[in-house]
């Protein structure tokens, strides 16, 4: 199973200017309160009323730009915040939700354009540094993403979640006792988010501290009891302590949360064949298969025929 960053953007509402008149700053605020909201469509039609009534700010459009990226309309999002750069050319918040939508439409040296261009405005900026680090994890430029998150963390030392970023990298590769320290600093910030402790989780299984990842994955469970992977890592650490039938209802209940999750099956009939279900175990490997789990083919010729 390959690890993930967590990789979130993060988007800029820009205030409502002194140039506009009541009316225009009544439907701007209406729509940046709705997007709060995450009612995107209904701050799109205070946008557009606010746009005829001043057409010439550019505040309104990137906003209304931004509003539009939360609905996945990339294109439609740039083309207002072209219009926001034409009328604005000076607002680094612009450059950074510009260069969002680009990276979401594949367009990466636009969007690293953008990124820079916004810090060379804005160098306190610290979202920007945010997704621009994100940006190069993706370019996989592991040590300029990390430089990227340090100056998250240089700006504001609290921040969470640059610590998190910077720990899942290192985990990323392999990296393992760093990525906890930067993890667990990042849970003593925010000691209620759970892919924080998922990850700290991953990173003591690969140290092979399999009680310590069991109290992590098991704190993600609480927080989030949704996430398939928590319960199937932990399943992982449970059959590594030799604790078959405690890791198969982990397994269990990953595949029942999420019945694509392919490494849950393929555990899931290892432990099978250990406790002696043969048959079961090889069923499990052959719906792994399916679902894209290549080593269940080698564990089929192995303990299956």
């Amino acid at each position: 199973m390959t690890k993930k960053l967590l990789i979130i953007f993060q988007l800029f509402f820009i205030p409502v200017t002194y140039s506009q008149t009541n009316l225009e700053n009544k439907y701007n605020m209406q729509g940046n309160a709705k997007c709060k909201l995450q009612n995107f469509t209904g701050a799109i039609m205070d946008y557009n009323k606010a746009i005829e009534l001043s057409p010439n700010d550019a505040a309104i459009y990137s906003n209304r730009g931004t509003a539009k990226t939360k609905l996945k309309d990339y294109n439609g999002a740039t083309e207002d915040f072209n219009k926001a750069i034409e009328l604005n050319p000076n607002e680094a918040a612009i450059y950074l939700n510009r260069g969002d939508a680009k990276k979401e439409l594949g367009n990466y040296s636009e969007a690293m354009e953008d990124f820079n261009k916004a810090i060379k405005l804005n160098p306190t900026l610290k979202e920007v540094y945010y997704n621009r680090g994100n940006l190069n994890f993706l370019l996989k430029d592991y040590s300029n993403a990390i430089t990227d998150f340090s100056q998250v963390i240089n700006l504001n030392p609290k921040d969470a979640d640059a610590y998190r970023q910077i720990g899942c990298i290192k985990a990323f590769e392999k990296k393992y006792k760093e990525a906890i320290v930067d993890l667990s600093k990042a849970i003593e910030l925010n000691p209620k988010d759970a892919e924080t402790y998922f990850n700290r989780g991953v990173s003591k299984k690969n140290l092979g501290d399999y009680r310590g990842s069991i109290l992590d994955f098991s704190k993600t469970i609480e927080i989030d009891p949704q996430k398939s992977d928590a319960y199937c890592h932990r399943g992982v650490s449970k059959s590594m302590l030799k604790d078959w039938q405690s890791a198969i209802l982990d397994y269990n209940k990953s595949i029942e949360i999420n019945p694509k999750n392919g490494y849950a099956y393929l555990r899931r009939g290892l432990a099978m064949v250990v406790l002696k279900q043969k048959e079961n175990g090889c069923m499990d490997f052959s719906k792994a298969g399916e679902l894209g789990e290549e080593e269940s083919y080698d564990m089929i010729k192995k303990l299956c025929n």
